[in-house]
């Protein structure tokens, strides 16, 4: 099997191909890209077939060449190369806020998982109820207090139907008899739990 990559280099671009290679009736083998523009062979002149033809073998050759990752220098099969250099950690990166504004880059070992944690609590982001933009971390503690949000009657579990947003609450709980009920009969348990605890305190200290 050749080994020189130049063996297999592109007549017309002269480079070797990085994909799929198509040739000629005759065997001569160009990228599919290059000779997709041509009619004729650029170097024995026979017209192209229409569909072109593709030489797998050539492709398989290509494939077992040996090549260096440009970032780690780490040698393999140029088949293996594109995959590799993907994923290959001394690879440069930028940090995934980059949209947001921030400039910093490094290689991808560098890019773990603190380092995009502490910068994801400035990423804006977007109250569902209001819309309003704010940061990442105050989001969650906004929609919980957002006067936009939807609510339902704080005595929806005896029975009142209403709903709105969080701001029309306090209007509602105004006039709602079943919320006014509600909170005279928790008025009404706090001074029986006082005075339940003031009996107590009078038993224990005739006790004495």
């Amino acid at each position: 099997m050749i080994q020189d990559s130049a063996a297999w280099d592109c007549a017309i671009c002269l480079s070797v191909p990085e994909c799929h290679v198509h040739q000629c009736t005759n065997g001569h083998c160009f990228c599919a890209g290059c000779l997709s523009k041509l009619r004729r062979c650029p170097v024995c002149r026979i017209d192209l077939t229409d569909p072109p033809i593709r030489c797998i073998a050539a492709e398989q050759a290509i494939a077992a060449i040996p090549a260096a990752c440009q970032f780690c220098y780490e040698v393999m099969t140029r088949g293996a190369l594109t995959m590799h250099e993907q994923e290959c950690s001394q690879a440069p990166t930028v940090c995934e806020a980059a949209a947001h504004g921030y400039t910093g880059t490094g290689m991808r070992a560098e890019a773990n998982v603190e380092h995009n944690r502490s910068r994801r609590h400035s990423f804006p982001a977007t109250c569902q109820f209001c819309h309003e933009v704010i940061t990442h971390v105050a989001l969650a503690m906004h929609e919980h207090e957002c006067s936009q949000a939807p609510t339902v009657c704080e005595a929806a579990a005896h029975g009142c139907t209403w709903a709105g947003l969080r701001w029309e609450a306090n209007e509602h709980h105004a006039i709602c008899l079943r919320v006014i009920c509600l909170q005279m009969a928790r008025h009404t348990q706090a001074e029986y739990e006082v005075e339940w605890d003031e009996l107590q305190r009078q038993l224990a200290e005739m006790a004495l």
